[in-house]
């Protein structure tokens, strides 16, 4: 019997007991608006990225060669719908009809995402342009999760997502303090459109959320920067293109203890999207290798 699967199940069960305070705070809590900042505000570069942000051909960019790659997911490598199960069931070979068992990390960092539950995988769409991509479903709950351990309390995070549709919590870490992204703070209302955050939660008074906006019908590039104790430290951005910014009120972000795809471990809150890639740096990257990150993605995905 493998027991890293048995940890993870473990993990998730406390994740769910722990967070249960903490979701509702996040779901009843009072934003503060705030105003999209321009370069002059924060340092940031509004500037769309590109081969010739990046410096160079954007196709033959490595995201392993940009320091501190934490997590690389990509559904064009290292998903398998037969393996062991993360929902109490090691020792079982899942049917490829039951959907994806598990994700492989290609950082290096073994963060591999391993189904939660035998009967809410997401499912594998090998056939879709331009490439393979995962598809989660609100409806059947479906869920990826790993331990996260090791990485502790970041000085700074980065993370890309190449995702289409409602793709809240496609990212989400926890229980000791929350971040999600994106994030639909109108999620649980039929009636709205999704409204994509960055979500940041350390306790009641430290909370920031800017905003991504972004069009749920077609293929989107999200990306976000966060950092401590610096002003526009909280950054977001659409194509490339700086969507939002905010001042990082607490004096450090968030542990990283639990890490779940798709969902957020609480409640009911689950993504409806495919996903085609997800990249965590655990550093703030600076403008030019944010640009090239985004400049292969954009690449790779034949994003205008």
């Amino acid at each position: 019997m493998n027991p890293r699967p048995l940890a993870i199940g473990a993990v998730l069960a406390g994740f769910v007991a722990a967070g249960a305070i903490g979701c509702a705070d996040i779901l009843g809590a009072r934003f503060d608006d705030a105003t999209p900042a321009g370069p002059d505000a924060g340092g940031a570069t509004d500037a769309p990225s590109g081969p010739e942000a990046g410096g160079g051909d954007a196709s033959n960019v490595d995201p392993r060669k940009v320091e501190h790659l934490e997590l690389w997911l990509a559904a064009d490598f290292g998903v398998s719908e037969t393996g062991p199960d993360a929902g109490g069931h090691p020792d079982a070979q899942i049917a490829p009809a039951n959907g994806v068992a598990l994700w492989e990390d290609r950082s290096g960092r073994t963060h591999t995402a391993f189904a939660t539950d035998p009967t809410k995988r997401p499912l594998l769409l090998r056939d879709a342009a331009p490439l393979p991509v995962l598809a989660f479903d609100r409806a059947r709950q479906t869920c990826l999760a790993n331990t996260w351990t090791g990485a502790g309390v970041p000085p700074g995070l980065t993370f890309f997502v190449v995702s289409r549709g409602n793709a809240t919590n496609v990212l989400r870490f926890g229980p000791l303090g929350t971040i999600a992204f994106p994030w639909d703070s109108n999620y649980g209302r039929p009636a709205a459109e999704p409204l994509l955050h960055l979500l940041v939660a350390t306790g009641p008074s430290a909370r920031e959320t800017p905003q991504l906006g972004g069009d749920t019908n077609t293929w989107e590039l999200l990306s976000a920067r966060l950092v401590p104790r610096e002003v526009g430290g909280l950054r977001t951005y659409r194509h490339g293109v700086l969507a939002e910014q905010r001042s990082w009120t607490g004096a450090e972000l968030p542990s990283l203890d639990a890490l779940t795809i798709g969902c957020a471990g609480l409640l009911d809150e689950f993504a409806t999207a495919l996903v085609g890639e997800v990249l965590v740096y655990t550093a703030a990257l600076p403008d030019s290798d944010r640009q090239r990150i985004e400049g292969y993605l954009r690449a790779k995905w034949q994003m205008r």
